[in-house]
């Protein structure tokens, strides 16, 4: 803080998770926008004595990276930080307050974001874009470690790596042929590249959809159309004879010697 006392804003840590994001992307940004001025916000350039001839440009440049640090945030959030009177303490309070609160647990919803993550019916530009905005947000909770050079591209190998694997595991099952032509690539290829792969195969295949079928229509005849009812010709049945044994005395004659029993051997029983 500076000579004067500034009470740190209170502010409700469930909002915190949904906030921490618009703390975070001052850092990132600061570098290339405020080139020269992140003094203001590391402490590297602190309050000048007023006597000091260069007080009135440190105070110009000062309520600048203020100005800057306070309408990055939203409105809800920035009103706490209006009556701050140096760049650093508005930084130190916000990055205290939401950069190491719910990290893991921010961190966590967007790893689960990307695993559920699939193409569906979005086009492979769709999908791969909805993929960049996530792994944009997991950017900004992840400093590289600039002491070490080849730690560095390591880490950024393995990065790359990871974010091929949750790109083709969220593509629909007719890209799995290219997918697995991807995986097999020696060197292992950049996400761009995989993309790209993946992109022209998509194209090919609408275009193979989209080609006429050749010599087809010309071989397969139309059936013929089904009759109407009126086209059916009204073909009467005759009416059915009904059998009645009143009568069968009348129709068909019956003697004894019709009988078929005249022929049956009779058998002798002995006494």
């Amino acid at each position: 803080m500076a000579d004067n006392e500034t009470a740190i804003p209170s502010d409700n840590t469930g909002s915190a998770t949904s906030n921490q994001i618009e703390a975070k992307r001052p850092t990132s940004a600061s570098i290339t926008a405020f080139s020269g001025k992140l003094g203001y916000i590391t402490g590297e350039l602190p309050t000048p004595p007023i006597t000091d001839p260069t007080y009135k440009t440190w105070l110009a440049e000062n309520s600048i990276v203020l100005a800057w640090l306070i309408n990055s945030m939203e409105p809800k959030i920035s009103c706490r930080y209006l009556y701050f009177k140096t760049a650093k303490e508005v930084w130190d309070v916000a990055r205290r307050i939401y950069l190491d609160l719910g990290n893991a647990s921010q961190i966590f919803k967007l790893h689960s974001k990307l695993k559920e993550m699939k193409q569906g019916s979005n086009s492979v530009t769709q999908y791969f874009s909805d993929l960049q905005d996530l792994w944009q947000e997991l950017n900004l909770f992840f400093e590289e470690d600039s002491s070490c050079a080849k730690c560095s591209i390591k880490q950024q190998c393995k990065l790359e790596n990871e974010r091929i694997y949750d790109f083709i595991t969220g593509l629909n099952w007719n890209l799995d042929e290219i997918c697995g032509q991807v995986v097999a690539r020696d060197p292992f290829p950049l996400i761009e590249e995989a993309f790209a792969e993946v992109h022209r195969e998509e194209g090919r295949r609408k275009d193979a959809l989209d080609l006429p079928l050749l010599g087809v229509e010309n071989t397969i005849q139309p059936l013929p159309p089904l009759p109407t009812t009126s086209s059916v010709p009204n073909i009467s049945s005759p009416a059915p004879v009904l059998y009645d044994p009143t009568t069968i005395s009348e129709t068909i004659p019956i003697s004894e010697s019709s009988l078929p029993f005249d022929n049956i051997p009779v058998l002798e029983t002995r006494g």
